[in-house]
């Protein structure tokens, strides 16, 4: 997936043991290539890390954390929001 220069994404921490509910959610605002702006959508169990000022190339090394044999298995995940 090729991240946008400009516009929102949304990013979130999931598993493979809790309900869709306890994962948290957060609204990023990139312009120029850099989140600018990082709100809350919903609380989860999950931190999301504080990513203002962090490059789209950033973003798609977080999104590719695998924590696969561990348990629970986390998922760092980024969406494009349309």
């Amino acid at each position: 997936m090729e991240l946008p220069i400009k516009g929102q994404l949304k990013v979130s921490v999931t598993d493979n043991v809790l309900e869709d509910g306890d994962w948290g959610t957060d609204c990023l605002m990139v312009r120029d290539g850099k989140v600018v702006k990082q709100i809350t959508l919903t609380k989860g169990c999950y931190t999301i890390p504080n990513m203002v000022g962090w490059t789209r190339e950033q973003l798609v090394e977080w999104s590719q954390y695998d924590a696969t044999g561990r348990h629970p298995e986390n998922y760092h995940e980024v969406d494009i929001c349309t």
